[in-house]
């Protein structure tokens, strides 16, 4: 759910179809509200990263494995609204498929 409303699903949805684009959403691999407000209070990246990988490795198995599944039959994208991916926990995510799955991930600025 994002907080734009060009990103929200219905709208990236129809907008992806539009495009000849196939849109996943996987909200299952999304943060928690305690790990974002604690990132906005702080601005501390490196340790909301640090703590959204602890909860992924935790709790996150079936929809990183629905993901790595996607990856492996085809070429995906993880959609960011933020300016630097370095800042956002989809990096997080990408970083734990090429762990797991030796999946090379490409950052496109």
């Amino acid at each position: 759910m994002s907080r734009k409303a060009d990103f929200r699903g219905g709208s990236l949805a129809r907008r992806c179809q539009d495009a000849g684009i196939e849109y996943h959403a996987m909200s299952s691999l999304g943060s928690t509200d305690e790990l974002r407000d604690q990132l906005r209070e702080t601005g501390d990246f490196k340790r909301f990263a640090k703590r959204f990988e602890s909860l992924a490795r935790r709790k996150m198995n079936v929809g990183l494995q629905e993901l790595a599944d996607l990856a492996s039959q085809k070429r995906i994208a993880l959609l960011c609204y933020e300016r630097c991916h370095h800042e956002c926990h989809r990096s997080v995510l990408g970083s734990l498929l090429h762990e797991s799955e030796d999946m090379n991930i490409i950052a496109i600025n």
